[in-house]
């Protein structure tokens, strides 16, 4: 198996219908599973599941167990060499997916995560990946020394003028391809983060041990829960040095 997909639902029965029917519907080359975490719906998302997609692993919860401890389930029954934790409220299109893949098959082993394009319904950009909270990233950030500097220059995550490949602190969490083992080997996602910023904390932590994350920006999903924010930038997020 090379790719699981995993996607934690909780009451998202028509968006989440739309994403899996995105999947199926896309240009995916490689062998994949699909695994849905659903957390105790109440909107009969697992009856919908039950008699619409048979093939997609069904992981039922008893509570709502969150992001990061539900995707963590799916990661330990998960059979692919890659991972995908993708957000309900996302389409796939194309063969987006297939490109993901095949990137992540040319890159070293201590790339642990890369992350898409993140784009809005209208296609405008949502994400395109961000810098770890450090002291140089957030001076270049706030001054918007980003417009001025050569891309050589800038901490790492930065924006840049090009659509390039690069490496970044972090990625959106609507749609990030782990390596399985590497993912389990650093314990997942921290399951004591209930309420936002479970991916910065990743990136933050396995770049402290010695893995990078990559934003890809030639594969590219849409992110409907993001429309209303498009404009915001994400709040600032700051970490120990233990």
């Amino acid at each position: 198996m090379k790719l699981s997909i995993i996607i934690v639902s909780y009451n998202t029965k028509n968006i989440l219908d739309e994403c899996l029917s995105s999947i199926y519907n896309s240009k995916i080359r490689d062998s994949f599973e699909i695994i849905v975490v659903d957390n105790c719906s109440k909107d009969r998302s697992v009856e919908m599941l039950e008699s619409k997609y048979p093939d997609v692993i069904l992981v039922k919860n008893d509570v709502n167990n969150l992001f990061a401890k539900a995707n963590n389930q799916g990661a330990k029954i998960a059979k692919g060499e890659y991972l995908l934790l993708l957000n309900s409220d996302t389409i796939v299109y194309d063969d987006n997916l297939q490109k993901m893949v095949d990137y992540f098959d040319t890159l070293d082993s201590n790339v642990i995560c890369i992350g898409p394009k993140i784009l809005n319904r209208d296609k405008s950009v949502q994400s395109k990946g961000f810098a770890n909270p450090g002291i140089m990233e957030r001076l270049t950030m706030c001054f918007k020394l980003y417009k001025f500097l050569p891309s050589c220059l800038l901490p790492m995550g930065t924006p840049v003028k090009k659509d390039i490949p690069r490496k970044v602190g972090w990625v959106s969490g609507s749609c990030m391809m782990m390596r399985k083992e590497e993912y389990l080997r650093v314990g997942g996602l921290n399951e004591n983060l209930e309420f936002y910023g479970e991916e910065p904390e990743f990136g933050y932590r396995t770049y402290k041990r010695g893995y990078l994350t990559c934003y890809y920006p030639f594969a590219e999903i849409i992110h409907l829960g993001g429309e209303s924010s498009k404009n915001t930038p994400p709040p600032p997020i700051f970490f120990s040095n233990n």
